[in-house]
């Protein structure tokens, strides 16, 4: 799998704009903020010692932040800039995924920020649970979250993003957790995607190494025609990795927002760790 390695620009922006007083308890709803010369809106809940949430839009890009989280040390970081970390709003079913991380930095920001964000509505904790790591047993932690998920909403609406989305009740793997992974074959006839494309999309992968049901999450230009070209294209594309295209028939799997990265829905696949 191709990919790039980022920084984790979307915690400096959160924690810039929420340099405030944090509540010790559980708040009833999200503080939302908008930062109009900067283009930021933000909705956070904060507490003592800087744990929280923050999910912020910053020109279009949606960044899902988990702050006061125990900083990794370099061993924990990809290739990527990536960290591991199972998360979720029940201690019985934390989704393995990857994070944007820095060494020593006690901050990490989802690379799934759409379906992370939605999955906080109307849970009452939002759980993180470190992996053990050399000399470190795993550790975990639980960050209470407002009853009342307006807020998220309202961020997710100011960045073009879903409200709601049936596809997140499936299953989900990592794409950056494959081993080999490679996905390829789409057809971009009638016109090639520019640095200025953003698009998101979701597919069904199936056993047999292809893709169906594919659908267009997010695309700007909104009407650039790329996402609608893909879509209609999507019986070309195929997938491998160094395992068997069964395991894979089921599963919700994400690739990192920005030029033409696909977001890939995957069927039936045992827990990936």
């Amino acid at each position: 799998m191709t990919g790039e390695k980022r920084g984790c620009s979307g915690v400096a922006a959160a924690l810039a704009v929420l340099a405030t007083a944090a509540p010790a308890t559980a708040q009833d709803g999200w503080d939302v903020e908008t930062d109009t010369e900067r283009g930021i809106t933000v909705a956070s809940v904060i507490y003592e010692g800087g744990v929280g949430i923050a999910v912020q839009c910053s020109d279009d890009d949606l960044d899902f932040v988990v702050l006061g989280v125990p900083a990794p040390d370099e061993s924990e970081i990809s290739d990527y800039g990536h960290r591991v970390l199972d998360t979720g709003t029940s201690a019985d079913s934390l989704v393995t995924s990857s994070w944007k991380a820095v060494a020593g930095s006690p901050g990490a920001t989802s690379v799934y920020p759409d379906r992370f964000a939605r999955s906080l509505k109307g849970a009452e904790a939002y759980i993180v649970r470190i992996p053990a790591s050399e000399g470190r047993a795993p550790r975990r932690m639980a960050i209470p979250l407002p009853s009342d998920s307006s807020g998220i909403d309202h961020v997710l609406t100011a960045c073009g993003r879903r409200t709601e989305d049936p596809r997140d009740s499936l299953p989900m793997a990592d794409a950056f957790l494959l081993p080999g992974w490679e996905i390829g074959g789409f057809d971009y006839s009638g016109g090639r995607p520019t640095r200025e494309s953003r698009i998101l999309y979701s597919c069904i992968l199936t056993a047999q190494g292809g893709v169906r049901d594919c659908q267009i999450d997010f695309e700007r230009p909104a009407d650039g025609g790329l996402g609608a070209r893909l879509v209609a294209r999507q019986g070309r594309a195929r997938y491998e990795y160094d395992g068997p295209a069964e395991a894979l028939d089921g599963r919700i799997i994400y690739m990192p927002q920005g030029f033409v990265r696909p977001v890939i829905v995957v069927e039936r696949v045992e827990i990936l760790r």
